[in-house]
């Protein structure tokens, strides 16, 4: 009797825990009659426990409240408004604390906070690569500006090809969910072939797309290129015309220079050598270095101007001080081919300027000049020491100027059994002239 007893309560007691656990499994009949679960806290208890706010500002204690009774968004805005400073005094400490409470209760913009901040203030590797952890994160949970910073992030050294290609991929994301601005580097990554194979169309679209959405000004001066020169896309001069023009308006040098060349040689315009000029005054005055040198050609082959030497030599020596080896290599040539301004000396020092910065011309004009045999200018030692170290390099055209100088004892003793050497050298690298070359010592009396 006693154990039928004890059976009969185990069965009622099995019964109610069953109802019990049925109950507490069923939020919505829960929140309906609005019974709490087991263990779950009223709204006022809930408040009762959030610690004081300890800013002045109401909005910002409004949020605080909000964040403490984890509302993801609130917490990302109170982040935000911690690491700007708008409504307080900035505190990035408080601005990573909220973003992190946000990015972990999943809310995409709270992640993507996170990693701006520890990307600005990341000073080792590991710090950016948790930066990125933080960015993917927001980038997979569909945030467009988290991709385009990973992306960016990516972008940093080390580049390897294996980040440069999750780079491309991030970029992407982001230009396909119409964060337009990441669409500009990720159209040189296209036309450049990083992080993956050259693709021109898409280039030349990944740049439209950021020109026409976001007016990007560095996005539509390539796109405003790639039709002009009908890269990827169909040519259409007439828009490149219009897409430079109003980028030159608004200052950018480069696109002035290229509505000049576009003027001088009636693409998409009619030819009008007088406005080529006009612009590329007005690319060379924004230190453009290619405007300087454009004017200088003008002046010097007469394009919407007579030929004036003593102006193209000044816009060349501005880009030759600027280390630009095509304005020295032009100055050399005013020396050289002006009626009133010829200078062989002058000419030489400019030209071995060019050529030691890697001219090509330069260097074959200066071994041009070598093959003069009464040439007397200065500055030999300086070309033989260049051309003595280039040529150990294999650099076949300083062999054969080096070969010139042993020849006529410039800057060196004439020693032809050197020189025959020098030029052996400069045929074996594909100097035709060199082969036909010949140093003979003087027979004595």
């Amino acid at each position: 009797m006693p154990t039928q007893r004890l059976r009969h309560l185990a069965q009622i007691l099995f019964v109610l825990l069953t109802l019990s656990s049925a109950v507490a499994c069923r939020p919505k009949e829960v929140k309906e009659t609005g019974a709490l679960a087991p263990g779950e806290l009223t709204q006022e208890e809930r408040e009762s426990r959030v610690p004081p706010c300890p800013e002045l500002d109401r909005v910002m204690c409004y949020l605080w409240k909000a964040c403490h009774l984890n509302e993801k968004k609130r917490c990302y805005q109170l982040g935000g408004l911690y690491l700007t400073g708008k409504r307080v005094l900035p505190n990035p400490t408080h601005a990573k604390r909220f973003f992190t409470k946000s990015c972990k209760m999943n809310e995409a913009r709270g992640c993507l906070g996170l990693g701006v901040l520890l990307a600005k203030t990341a000073k080792k590797a590991s710090q950016r690569e948790k930066a990125l952890e933080y960015l993917q994160k927001s980038c997979d949970m569909g945030e467009g500006e988290g991709c385009a910073g990973a992306g960016s992030l990516l972008l940093r050294p080390p580049r390897t090809p294996s980040r440069l290609q999750q780079a491309r991929e991030s970029l992407e994301k982001a230009c396909k969910m119409n964060f337009h601005l990441s669409c500009t580097p990720l159209g040189h990554m296209y036309a450049d072939g990083i992080g993956g194979e050259k693709n021109q169309p898409s280039a030349a679209n990944a740049f439209r797309q950021a020109c026409e959405k976001k007016d990007h000004a560095d996005a539509c001066f390539y796109y405003a290129f790639h039709l002009q020169k009908g890269r990827g896309i169909t040519a259409d001069p007439l828009h490149a015309v219009q897409l430079y023009r109003k980028l030159c308006n608004r200052g950018r040098p480069s696109a002035c220079l290229n509505l000049g060349i576009m003027y001088a040689q009636g693409q998409g315009v009619p030819r009008n050598e007088a406005n080529a000029l006009v612009l590329f005054r007005q690319a060379c005055k924004k230190k453009l270095i290619a405007g300087c040198r454009n004017v200088g050609l003008a002046y010097m082959r007469g394009i919407g101007t007579r030929v004036r030497w003593k102006p193209a030599a000044d816009y060349f020596e501005q880009g030759c001080k600027l280390k630009d080896a095509q304005s020295c290599f032009y100055l050399a040539n005013v020396y050289m081919n002006s009626p009133n301004m010829s200078n062989e000396n002058t000419a030489h020092k400019y030209l071995r300027t060019a050529c030691f910065q890697g001219h090509i011309q330069s260097c074959n004009q200066l071994n041009a000049l070598y093959e003069k045999s009464a040439l007397d200018v200065e500055g030999y030692e300086e070309s033989a020491f260049f051309f003595r170290k280039s040529c150990a390099r294999g650099q076949a055209r300083s062999c054969y100027g080096l070969g010139l100088l042993n020849k006529y004892g410039r800057g060196l003793e004439t020693n032809c059994a050197q020189a025959q050497i020098f030029f052996r050298r400069a045929c074996r690298g594909g100097i035709p002239k060199a082969c036909r070359t010949r140093c003979l010592k003087k027979k004595a009396p």
